[in-house]
């Protein structure tokens, strides 16, 4: 028989494998998910959670009293989960079945690392912030589409990510559509002005092969680098700033 549990010896929690779940409204849905990662990854959670407990205790512990998350969207929210908690787990069984432990990570799409952005950058997850630019920062250089070029430069501005602004202007200098109506809104007026200024100074040269003339260099491979670090000064020195 094993030994009884000796009355004296005071029990505790594990530090590790002993988890507190928190419960959260995101519109009009509940989440209840593990305390541990919102304090040791978000400073928000982590000064949020360490209001005395007279303040505190209620709110969060059940369906009945969650946390309300004002102005964020459930499709967000089960972003950041997913990419909080989902390394651990694989997909269901086929067939059903209960979630089963794995390594296996399934990728998440890009608008959902923005949405995981967004949200580490409001809640300063520094670590996971800086895997949600990793992630984006491959698909946004792989998908740098017409449509996509003009999100990036908005995103880098929106959430402070300095290191996207050069390339981002870079990439909208390069491509071959020039800056359309619908794009200066949201680029702004006077980066719009600015770009189309950078694409103007583009001249190709040309050379005759007997038959033709042929340009020697394209636009997607012209080196605009000293005219955008002119015109953009004051916005690259304070992102080179903010990147050290």
């Amino acid at each position: 028989m094993p030994p009884s549990p000796d009355e004296s010896v005071e029990v505790h929690h594990d530090p590790m494998f002993y988890s507190d779940h928190i419960v959260f409204l995101v519109e009009n849905c509940l989440f209840k998910v593990p305390k541990r990662p919102f304090l040791e990854n978000s400073t928000v959670f982590e000064d949020m959670f360490s209001l005395p407990a007279n303040e505190a205790s209620a709110e969060g512990d059940t369906d009945d009293k969650p946390i309300r998350l004002e102005g964020i969207q459930k499709e967000e929210f089960r972003s950041l989960m997913r990419a909080m908690f989902e390394p651990y787990y694989a997909q269901p069984k086929v067939g059903g079945g209960n979630l089963v432990p794995s390594i296996a990570v399934q990728e998440l799409s890009m608008e959902e690392w923005i949405h995981v952005l967004k949200l580490t950058t409001m809640w300063e997850c520094t670590a996971l912030r800086a895997i949600a630019i990793s992630k984006l920062t491959s698909l946004l250089e792989e998908n740098n589409n017409e449509g996509v070029l003009v999100r990036w430069l908005c995103l880098a501005r929106e959430y402070g990510v300095q290191q996207w602004v050069f390339p981002a202007l870079h990439a909208l200098a390069r491509r071959a559509q020039a800056i359309q109506l619908e794009e200066v809104e949201p680029l702004g007026i006077a980066t719009a002005i600015k770009l189309a200024e950078i694409r103007e100074s583009y001249a190709p040269s040309s050379y005759n092969t007997g038959y033709h003339s042929v340009p020697s260099s394209s636009r997607m491979v012209h080196n605009f680098s000293s005219i955008i670090r002119k015109l953009f000064s004051q916005e690259l020195a304070e992102a080179e700033k903010g990147g050290r």
